[in-house]
Parts: structure tokens; C-alpha cells; sequence
């Protein structure tokens, strides 16, 4: 058994604006469905451009155009029903429509009457849905249209901005309720599939506009006139005679079937626990740069112990339980390297940037780490707490390690990055974010990190550069939001949802936006003010070691956020000399000790902590 964690790399430091998925993932409340889209919408805010010919797409069809001529649908305007009172009443003619443009081995379906689901109609590759349970399945869909009536606004309007075409929303509430639901279909096909891009299509009574996303953004084309125009025709044959690639589909991992019968899938499911009629297998092919032969080796596996695909664009790590066939993983550690198809020399990467000037789209590479440890679970899956102290150690010595020997800052300390091994030792992940300290920027122009365990300076306006405190304090918050979750404490019910969502969910989206930018996001100030005034300790906690670490964790970290400054050598022995009193209160210093956190946390760091 190994594991695979995949996740689409930027090529520069990725950064928080408002993200409704990354705030999602770890939140105390969840939204209701409305409020749910308003998230998904301000995650796309800034990640929206035009096509370069403002039409049809052309760069994924280049290995296919000159093979198969475009053609128009006779009587394609007949077809259709711009007009009509109601989307549903547009279904019908439009399947027949579709299907007259499409390849036979393509299925249009009308899954209007799937509200759960929300797409009108849904085109899937018959080969690719062979156990297809229900109309409308995200896991094995093609691409999705969605419907609205000619009355209704529009969810996206042409603008010119600079001699330059661009796509905005519409500036009614129902257009971007329109344009919510459109990212929020994009984004369950995402998550549910292993895919590099993904076309959908818009049609608002007579008019049509094409999207193609991926994890840097979304491309729209301009609004036309499908009943005159050739264009949604075009489309259709062009897309259903691609290439699997071309369409969007990552072809270095294979989907089988619940009913697959194969000895080697057979094995797989056998030592992954997966069952025959839930649990589709998968295999991976994952390549070394080093190999001189250039052929991958593969590994398979089921769905994802962690989805982190809860937006369109960013890295949407998923970690996957794998199992080599060729048993080859007790002398081999790790395979590591950028995915790229096997028939092609390119590398999976995104093409939305190239569309846009604006620096709010990254260039993301896709790629694969395959690790010896299979990881049981995140931070709060430990068994007990004698488990949860063992594996928080670990993860700071692990981080303290790569400080003090490497010259690394993380840069990413949450609750998922922190994970449980079959031994139940902790083992810190995911260090795409980490930087070498001769590296480190001199101001944070991004944010980054998982909402929730940011620290409060990282959060506020003032924006200072990310230091080894950031880190640490971070460490102090999942330790917290952990404890206050799944540890037995004293505070009500409608307390303790109140203390999460407020020091840990807490976002201030500023009224205005006046220069048409990206929302920028500040929150941290009751993060802050939970520290300074010692709330936390105040509760009880069961066992008491728990309340114990968390009081020390506070003491520590009140000192960067108190209003007493440290000004000469005098000031600072006083405050050292204050904070040895405080730990040495009770057996606090002792239990730490055994925990191997001074180390790394306390004392020696309250000077670096208050001085910075």
C-alpha cells in the first residue's frame, strides 16, 4: 500500500482573496445552499476572461480541426426554442438538436427534472457511463448546459474595456444567482473527476456563450446567436470527435467500471477494501524524470481519503490510498513528477492565463507525489489524545527540522496538512508552499494558508511578511479548533459555535470596491483578541493536558499580540522573567517538556516572538 496526494502547482505562490471553498472546507457553519453560491461566486471574481477570437475555442482543437470539417445544422433553427415560457419546455428540442450535431458514441440527456443536481441537459461518452445510475452524474459526465429563458437577465455581459473584449456578470441579482449555479455544476464535475479542463455550455434563449474552465480561472466566449450562427453546431461536432485530452479528460488515470472483472483491478480491490457496486477503481500512471525509458509505473486506487477540490481554480488536493502491483514500494519511498500524457510530450498544465494580462490568473501544473506512508486520516482523526499530542509533536519537529537544518518556512500549517500514519505518528504535508528563508519576500503582496489557521497578523490590513511566527502561531490554532471540536470542554453549544465562526471564520469583505479589483479579505481580530486576553483557558478541557497545552500555546502567542513593547535588554528579561512564572504555574512546563514542544515554541522563541 502507498499513497498518492496530486494537486495542480502554481508556478507562483497561490494567495487568498475571498475564497469561499477554502474558508468551506474547515468551517463551522454550513451555509445554506444560497448563501453557498454567493461563496463560489466571489471565488471566481477576478478569474473570469474572454476567448482571444471571441468565439469558438481553438487551442484545444488544434490536433483535431484540419481532420474533421465543421458543419451546420440544417434546420438547427428549427430545432430549437428560444421562445419558450419555461427552460424545460426548451429541453426537448434541444436534445434532438444536440443529437443531430453530436458523434453517436454521445448522449445528450434532459436532466432539467434532477433539481438536486441542477443541470438542464447533460452530454456523456456512452463508453465512459457504463454504470451510470442516475440521468444527472457528475462523476461521468461530458459537459453540462445550463437554460434560461429569454426573460430572464443575462448572467454574462460583452464589454470593452482598454480596446480590449472582456465578460462580466450581469449586474442583477438573478444573473449572478445564474452565473453561482453555472461554477457550482463546474465545480462538482471537478471533484468527482480526474480531469485537466472542462467545457459547459450557457444558452439564454436564442443566445449561447461556450466556458471552458480549469484550475487557473474560467474562459468565456462572447454572446451569439445560435439559431443563425454556426457556432454551437460547430462545437458540438468538433467536441463529441476529439480526443479524450482535447475534451479535457486526464487519460494518465483510468476510470473502470463497479463490474470490472480484470485479476489485477481484482487485487487492487481486494487489498483497498473497495466495494464491487460502490466503489469504481482507478489507475494512476505516474512518471519519474529520472527514468531513462520513459514509461510510468502504475498504481491503483478508489475515491479520495481528502477531496480538496471545493473550488474551480487553486490546487484542489486530493490524497488517494494506492496499491503497487509490483510490490516494489518497501525500497522505494517516493515517485515524484509533473503528469503529462502518454502519447504526448506536454506536460498537463493551464491555459486560461494566456488569455489575460491580469495577475490574478497563475500559471498551475499538474502533479503527482506518491508516498511509502498511508496516511489513515487528517489531524482530527486521532484515536485519543495521547495520539493527538504524539502526532502534533511530530508534525513540529518535522517543521522544526526543516527549519533550523533545511532553511525552509512551511508556510501552510492546517489541519490537513497534518496527517495520522497507520502507526499513528504524525507526519507534516504538503509543502508546495514552502519557501527557503534566503527566499522569503520582504512583504506579503498574497496571502497563504487555509483560512482558519492563518495567523491573525497574516489576516489583518497591515500585511507583513509571512515569518517563522506565522507558522508557529498556526500550530497553536489547529492544536485549538481541534480541541474545541473534538475534545470534551465546557462551553454550550451556541458558545462554542459562536467562538468558531467568529475567531475562526471570521471574513470582512470590504463594502466597496471602487477600483473594480479583486475583493481583498481581511479577518484575525478576535483570533487576536481570543490570544491576548487568554480566552481558551479560561473553559475546562478533558483530560486537563489538553487545557494545559492550550494555555501555554496562548501565553506564548499574547506576547506578539499585547500592546507592551519591548524597547531594551531591561524590558525584555522582565517579560521573559514573567513569562518563566507563567509556565512554571502548576506542571505546564513539565508536560510540554514531554511533549518536545519547547523545543520549537517555548521559551527560547519569545524573544524572536516579540522582536520578530
Amino acid at each position: 500500500m502507498a499513497a498518492i496526494e496530486e494537486l495542480s502547482g502554481s508556478g507562483a505562490d497561490s494567495y487568498i482573496k475571498h475564497k469561499g471553498a477554502g474558508v468551506k472546507a474547515f468551517r463551522s457553519r454550513t451555509n445554506p445552499r444560497t448563501e453557498h453560491r454567493v461563496d463560489l461566486a466571489r471565488a471566481m471574481d477576478g478569474k473570469i476572461t474572454a476567448f482571444a477570437d471571441g468565439v469558438v475555442p481553438s487551442l484545444d482543437w488544434e490536433t483535431v480541426k484540419d481532420k474533421f470539417q465543421p458543419r451546420s445544422v440544417k434546420g438547427g433553427k428549427g430545432k430549437t426554442c428560444p421562445n419558450a415560457q419555461l427552460e424545460g419546455e426548451m429541453c426537448i428540442p434541444l436534445v434532438e438538436a444536440f443529437t443531430s450535431c453530436m458523434k453517436d458514441t454521445f448522449i445528450c440527456e434532459n436532466t432539467s427534472r434532477h433539481p438536486d443536481h441542477g443541470n438542464d441537459l447533460t452530454v456523456y461518452e456512452k463508453e465512459r457511463c457504463p454504470d451510470r445510475l442516475y440521468p444527472s452524474d457528475a462523476s461521468t459526465s461530458d459537459f453540462n448546459v445550463k437554460i434560461k429563458d429569454s426573460k430572464d437577465p443575462n448572467a454574462f455581459v460583452d464589454k470593452v474595456e482598454d480596446d480590449k473584449a472582456c465578460i462580466e456578470y450581469g449586474e442583477v441579482k438573478e444573473a449572478k444567482k445564474t452565473a453561482d449555479q453555472i461554477f457550482s455544476y463546474a465545480i462538482l464535475q471537478l471533484a468527482r473527476q480526474y480531469r485537466t479542463h472542462l467545457f459547459s455550455i450557457y444558452i439564454h434563449g436564442g443566445s449561447a456563450q461556450l466556458f471552458r474552465f480549469d484550475r487557473a480561472g474560467v474562459i468565456v466566449t462572447k454572446v451569439f446567436d445560435y439559431t443563425s450562427a454556426p457556432h454551437l453546431a460547430q462545437f458540438l461536432w468538433r467536441y463529441t470527435h476529439a480526443t479524450a485530452a482535447a475534451r479535457g479528460h486526464d487519460t494518465t488515470v483510468t476510470r473502470y467500471p463497479t463490474h470490472y472483472k480484470g485479476e489485477v483491478v481484482e487485487r487492487a480491490r481486494k487489498h483497498l477494501g473497495l466495494k464491487n457496486k460502490v466503489d469504481p477503481p482507478y489507475k494512476f500512471a505516474v512518471w519519474e524524470d529520472d527514468d531513462k525509458d520513459g514509461k510510468p509505473r502504475y498504481y491503483y486506487g478508489g475515491k479520495p481519503s481528502f477531496n480538496g477540490a471545493h473550488c474551480i481554480t487553486g490546487r484542489s488536493t486530493r490524497a488517494i490510498p494506492v496499491w503497487d502491483d509490483e510490490g516494489s514500494m518497501a525500497r522505494q519511498v517516493s515517485r515524484s513528477g509533473d503528469v503529462r500524457p502518454e502519447s504526448d510530450s506536454q506536460y498537463h498544465s493551464t491555459l486560461t492565463q494566456d488569455h489575460s494580462t491580469s495577475k490574478d490568473f497563475r500559471l498551475h501544473m499538474h502533479y503527482r507525489l506518491v508516498m511509502k506512508e498511508v496516511c489513515k486520516g487528517i489531524f482530527t482523526t486521532f484515536t485519543d489524545t495521547k495520539q493527538l499530542i504524539t502526532v502534533l509533536r511530530d508534525a513540529l519537529i518535522a517543521h522544526q527540522d526543516a527549519y533550523e537544518k533545511a532553511k525552509i518556512l512551511h508556510r501552510d500549517v492546517s489541519v490537513g496538512n497534518i496527517l495520522i500514519t497507520e502507526d499513528g505518528r504524525g507526519l507534516l504535508a504538503d509543502w508546495e508552499f514552502s519557501r527557503p528563508l534566503s527566499e522569503m519576500p520582504s512583504r506579503q503582496t498574497e496571502r497563504i494558508g487555509t483560512w482558519q489557521f492563518i495567523s491573525a497578523a497574516l489576516l489583518s490590513t497591515d500585511r507583513p511578511p509571512h515569518k517563522l511566527e506565522d507558522d508557529l502561531e498556526s500550530f497553536h490554532h489547529v492544536f485549538s479548533w481541534t480541541a474545541l471540536r473534538h475534545i470534551l470542554n465546557s462551553l454550550d453549544p451556541n458558545a462554542l459555535a459562536e467562538y468558531l465562526h467568529f475567531t475562526y471564520d471570521y471574513v470582512a469583505v470590504p463594502p466597496n470596491n471602487e477600483d473594480g479589483g479583486p475583493v481583498q479579505v481581511n479577518g484575525g481580530p478576535f483570533k487576536e483578541s481570543s490570544m491576548v486576553s487568554h480566552r481558551l483557558s479560561r473553559y475546562d478541557f478533558r483530560p486537563s493536558i489538553i487545557h494545559d497545552l492550550i494555555a501555554d500555546f496562548e501565553v506564548a502567542f499574547a506576547t506578539r499580540y499585547s500592546t507592551k513593547s519591548v524597547h531594551d535588554q531591561e524590558d525584555l528579561a522582565e517579560l521573559l522573567s514573567e513569562y518563566e512564572a507563567t509556565e512554571k504555574a502548576g506542571d505546564v512546563g513539565r508536560k510540554i517538556r514531554l511533549a518536545r514542544l519547547s523545543s520549537h515554541i517555548l521559551p527560547l522563541n519569545v524573544s524572536n516572538l516579540q522582536l520578530g
